[in-house]
């Protein structure tokens, strides 16, 4: 691989990590860096708005790696509802 090659691809990996940051601003990712797909990437992601009070909570974050019908793995978890006061 040409030095110039590879500057554009880490350029254009630096790009869309900038973009993948700005887009979760304000959230945290349920995946936590886990590759969900069959080139091992972190593509996916369940993103929950970090706010003081969370209403729901989640449990068991799961990619489902035997599932290859795509280049893309399913992502799920448990969703609770937390008892909440409704004013």
């Amino acid at each position: 691989m040409s030095r110039r090659l590879y500057y554009q691809i880490s350029n254009a990996d630096a790009v869309n990590r900038q973009n993948y940051l700005l887009l979760t601003e304000g959230y945290i990712d349920l995946c936590q860096g886990v590759y969900t797909t069959k080139y091992q990437t972190q593509i996916d992601h369940i993103l929950l708005e970090n706010i003081d009070e969370f209403k729901y909570k989640f449990e068991n974050v799961k990619v489902n790696y035997d599932v290859k019908i795509s280049d893309h793995y399913p992502v799920y978890c448990d969703v609770l509802f937390e008892d909440v006061e409704i004013l």
